[in-house]
């Protein structure tokens, strides 16, 4: 076992490269699980954002884990803060047990051993203090980007929200700017059509996009764990 302190250590931004980029899908939707093959394919770690309550004991996401994604926790049942506005099933009584009873879920059914980041449901700022004694790291909704040491809540992560039929030119010019700013550019993906989700794009368009990030040579592009 080594000992004694260590010397002439840096920590180098963003692992060496430039900027970061990261691809997160939020809800567990069945338009994700149907193309989990194609996302997979481009070689990128991804973050799946997993409501227990909703297609979340499909198959494919124990293999996700298995091909080196992660998977992060957006509650049981995607309610609000105030416990209203649950998108799948009845409100567990508080926050902490949203996030727990998703976690347990996770663990149970795949071989992650932990859940290290979370996305509130809605964006809602309410989750932070729930989340901040369980995870990493909690992703928000609200628009920007992260430099290295700054002063950016790691419980309310900013990221770009897709937009319905984004372009990939569109997710590429976000990519680029955080190259331009030596920042790191999370974005979030919900619906690739066809299952009544949030902002439906294409996933030519979205694959596209993670390819132009991983292809650009100074770029870290990876999974929110990995790069937080």
């Amino acid at each position: 076992v080594p000992t004694g302190s260590p010397t002439n250590l840096k920590v180098l931004d963003w692992a060496g490269f430039k900027a970061a980029a990261s691809f997160s899908f939020d809800d567990t939707l069945t338009s994700q699980s149907s193309n989990y093959a194609a996302l997979d394919a481009v070689g990128v770690p991804l973050t799946f954002y997993v409501v227990s309550n909703n297609n979340a004991s499909n198959s494919v996401w124990a293999q996700a884990v298995t091909d080196g994604h992660e998977l992060g926790n957006h509650t049981a049942h995607h309610c609000r803060a105030n416990g209203t506005d649950c998108a799948w099933g009845a409100y567990a009584g508080n926050l902490g047990t949203e996030f727990d009873q998703c976690t347990t879920h996770i663990e149970n059914t795949t071989t992650q051993e932990d859940v290290w980041t979370s996305a509130s449901p809605y964006g809602d700022g309410g989750y932070a203090t729930a989340a901040s004694s369980r995870f990493l790291l909690n992703r928000g909704v609200s628009g920007g980007q992260i430099a290295p040491n700054d002063a950016t809540n790691p419980h309310a992560l900013p990221c770009q929200t897709a937009a319905q039929n984004q372009s990939s030119e569109t997710f590429d010019a976000a990519t680029n700017s955080a190259r331009s700013a030596g920042k790191w550019q999370i974005f979030l993906i919900h619906s690739l059509g066809g299952d009544g989700g949030y902002n439906p794009l294409s996933l030519s368009e979205l694959v596209e996009s993670i390819t132009y990030a991983k292809n650009v040579g100074d770029v870290w592009a990876d999974s929110v764990v990995h790069v937080g």
